[in-house]
């Protein structure tokens, strides 16, 4: 799977919205995510700590607070880690590339002197 393909996905998305708000409603996430609530109700499980207030929500309208569990946050730094090593193997590439390139010219002007 591609980084971008990663970046989209709605666990990313909800966990990410999450972490910017702290109580929100089921509609107010859904419309931010683009998910359905149906999408939302499953993913729920996997992403907070349920309470009671949670399961079922009462209310798509009633705003809660929403607490991530441990499980998806940890495995969240782990995406940002990842994502992030991606980012650091293509500069190290493109430097690479560039220092070839000094080597190479460095080589042909010593050459013709």
């Amino acid at each position: 799977m591609e980084i971008r393909e990663i970046e989209r996905h709605k666990f990313i998305k909800i966990i990410e919205y999450a972490l910017k708000h702290e109580s929100f409603t089921v509609e107010q996430i859904c419309e931010a995510v683009g998910i359905s609530q149906v999408e939302f109700n499953l993913a729920k499980f996997s992403i907070f700590h349920l309470l009671g207030e949670h399961d079922p929500v009462s209310s798509p309208h009633k705003k809660i607070p929403w607490y991530l569990s441990t499980k998806a946050f940890f495995n969240y730094l782990s995406f940002l880690e990842y994502r992030h090593a991606i980012q650091t193997a293509k500069r190290a590439y493109i430097l690479g590339i560039v220092a070839i390139l000094i080597a190479a010219v460095s080589m042909l002007l010593n050459f013709l002197r």
